[in-house]
């Protein structure tokens, strides 16, 4: 389903309309995200920050006109998902290995709700 493997049979129908995944940037395109079960070695990489972590598969959203990453962009989606999932940290830029085990799973479903799943 998020292009990481080639299906053996059926469809993947969006809005109706069916959609072939070579890559998880298509699924990622589509709106389709992928929260593992195993946030520790897949879902998040843990030494680096919350906000790392959160904007890891939003880059082009977060970007000013030049390409650079923008801070005000960045700071306003991490805030907004922190508040939204009540994320309890003190500082976005910790490690998410400073996180209790629910708030970095947490961060780990902010990460692709960034995207604007489907």
């Amino acid at each position: 389903l998020f292009g990481m493997t080639r299906p053996d049979a059926g469809e993947i129908l969006i809005n109706g309309q069916p959609v072939t995944l070579h890559s998880n940037q298509d699924a990622i395109r589509h709106g389709i995200g992928y929260v593992s079960e195993d946030r520790m070695s897949r879902g998040l990489v843990m030494a680096q920050s919350i906000e790392d972590n959160i904007i890891s598969t939003v880059f082009h959203k977060v970007k000013d006109r030049f390409g650079f990453l923008s801070e005000t962009k960045v700071r306003d989606l991490v805030d907004r998902l922190i508040k939204a999932l009540t994320i309890k940290v003190s500082d976005p830029h910790l490690p998410v290995n400073t996180l209790s085990g629910g708030n970095a799973q947490r961060v780990s479903i902010a990460k692709w709700l960034a995207i604007g799943p489907r």
